[in-house]
């Protein structure tokens, strides 16, 4: 009798391991770094996302029978697949295409598994306390560099704002994540009931928004303002939440917040009165425009953006209207904008499939207005659309991880129907082995990949590739 009350007990734990992989997984990935890499902020996020999502998914079909839930959003998903190969195969570097395609692949596993473990109000909770731990933290880091500097890295001769780049490489890679931090904490804020259930959770989110304000990110900044608007909007109709009440405290908060630190450091009035990388951003969308007017249908290829865009800049300098912005060109890789960006490779039938997704996600947000966890989930989501109006959280893996594992929550949360999914135990001990392996596999393509950068010159991305 003892025996089987143990194994009664020890079911709930085993069947609750992938949902408590997932969260960790969540929270190591934007933390994570490795100062001996080349690339010591983005290879070793990438390399954990690739392990890490195989490993969470084989866990989530040995556990037994996963459920598959009927979301809208596998439509849009659909309708971007199809997008990506056909612009793989119009492609001018299939090779490049493909490539870009399978990195896709560990992203949208972790959407998989999201969606099936994050259905339950229980998972979605272990999910904010995931997001609230890493959030402090990476806040703490993230002042640290702000007032004392960085303890790791020699980041003296870093002007001002580059100072604060967080264990994500970049100011304005580290303010997406902690906006979209401070929003889920929000959520799980408002979901407590009692003043002494939140005395932990409220500091907090209070360090993510002074974090937030120290990283000077201008679009970070207006991504968790439209993220907080949203939630406040959709709360206010179900009379759960007074915004009137609110709105006068929370606006003075952020204020004082901002203000703050400008007042500390009045180099960084400087910085955001400086239009140059405004203008920089606008020459690089005008650039991706004539990208786009030369293939506007099906792209020039998923991944390719960076290997066009020389030619088009050149393009783009022999005419009048570019010479004011010579001081302004670069090497690129990305659109700064992954509206413009999934355009320019994927063609409009690229566009209209992120637009369709996009639409989805808006409208999700009145099924959640019960749920302010799930609600603050959706906020997050909205903050890493917005922000990707003027940079690129799309296509750098912590941010993307997120919008992945957060889509799966919000999609779990509305959507009550999941049909079975029944394999065959060696059947899904196969599966497993094969995600496993090609989590491994990866990991170690992007090693080498990172050894053989190391070999070919200075480092291209990080600190240096963002500044």
């Amino acid at each position: 009798m003892a025996v089987g009350g143990g194994e009664t007990r020890a079911r709930p734990a085993v069947e609750a391991l992938p949902a408590a992989a997932l969260c960790l997984l969540v929270a190591l990935v934007p933390l994570a770094f490795a100062a001996v890499l080349e690339e010591p902020f983005l290879a070793a996020k990438e390399v954990l996302v690739a392990a890490g999502a195989g490993a969470v998914a084989a866990l989530w079909l040995l556990r037994g029978q996963p459920g598959l839930v009927l979301s809208p959003v596998w439509m849009a998903l659909g309708w971007l697949a199809v997008a990506g190969a056909v612009s793989a195969a119009l492609s001018s570097r299939p090779a490049v295409s493909l490539e870009a395609g399978w990195g896709l692949f560990p992203y949208f596993l972790l959407f998989v598994v999201a969606l099936g473990l994050l259905r339950s109000a229980s998972g979605r909770t272990m999910l904010a306390h995931a997001l609230v731990a890493a959030g402090t933290i990476e806040a703490v880091y993230v002042l640290v560099q702000y007032t004392l500097g960085d303890p790791l890295f020699d980041a003296s001769r870093l002007p001002g704002k580059w100072r604060t780049f967080g264990t994500l490489g970049n100011p304005n890679w580290t303010g997406e994540f902690l906006a979209a931090a401070a929003l889920v904490s929000l959520g799980r804020l408002a979901e407590l009931g009692t003043a002494r259930a939140r005395r932990w959770v409220l500091p907090a989110v209070a360090l993510m928004v002074l974090a937030l304000a120290a990283t000077l990110a201008r679009g970070a900044w207006l991504a968790c303002a439209v993220g907080v608007a949203a939630y406040f909007w959709i709360r206010r109709p179900a009379g759960r939440l007074r915004l009137s009440h609110w709105a006068p405290a929370v606006a003075l908060a952020a204020a004082a917040l901002i203000i703050l630190p400008l007042v500390y450091r009045p180099a960084a009035v400087e910085h955001l009165l400086n239009i140059k990388s405004v203008r920089g951003r606008v020459f690089i969308w005008a650039v991706t425009g004539t990208m786009i007017q030369a293939a506007p249908w099906f792209g020039h290829g998923l991944g390719t953006f960076g290997l066009h865009f020389p030619h088009y800049q050149a393009r783009a300098f022999a005419q009048d209207w570019a010479a004011p912005f010579l001081s302004n060109a670069s090497a690129t890789t990305h659109a700064h904008n992954d509206y413009l960006q999934a355009w320019a490779e994927t063609g409009l039938l690229g566009l209209a499939g992120l637009g369709v997704l996009v639409w989805m996600v808006i409208r999700r947000g009145r099924a959640l207005a019960g749920d302010p966890l799930a609600l603050g989930c959706w906020a997050a989501l909205i903050s890493l659309l917005v922000n990707a109006a003027v940079a690129f959280p799309l296509h750098l893996p912590a941010s993307l991880m997120l919008f992945a594992v957060l889509l799966g929550a919000v999609e779990g949360a509305a959507c009550a129907r999941a049909v079975p999914v029944s394999l065959p135990r060696f059947a899904a001990l196969l599966v497993a082995a094969a995600l496993l392996l090609a989590g491994s596999l990866s990991s170690y393509q992007r090693l080498a990949a990172d050894a053989e950068l190391a070999g070919a010159g200075p480092p291209c991305c990080g600190v240096q590739g963002g500044k």
